[in-house]
């Protein structure tokens, strides 16, 4: 774990994606403020953790119209924040109940 440029690890999802979302007609937004301080994290597990909530962004947008996801860093009151967000249909009330339960799903087995 060490000092880590988020800007570097989002441009780098975005390299890693942005090819697979234009084949599936996905637009892909990246939004960093332009002075950003390192964050203190582990690059390869942030990474893993983006492209995981990436990929279960483009589940999400199936049978969108115009479908896009936002990635989008920022720092408030001190804190580093990143979001993913992407304008599919959202969560049923029961499924935003249950996502913190280890090794919930909603998708076919």
């Amino acid at each position: 774990m060490g000092p880590c440029d988020a800007g570097d690890v989002l441009k780098g999802v975005e390299s890693l994606i942005g090819p697979a979302l234009q084949d599936k007609g996905i637009k892909l937004m990246v939004d960093f403020q332009k002075e950003l301080p390192l964050i203190r994290t582990n690059r390869t597990q942030l990474e893993q953790v983006l492209l995981i909530l990436c990929n279960n962004a483009v589940d999400a947008l199936k049978d969108t119209p115009k479908p896009s996801l936002l990635l989008n860093f920022y720092t408030e009151d001190q804190f580093a924040k990143i979001e993913v967000i992407d304008n599919g249909l959202g969560m049923s009330e029961a499924t935003v109940s249950s996502i913190f339960s280890p090794f919930f799903t909603t998708k076919k087995r």
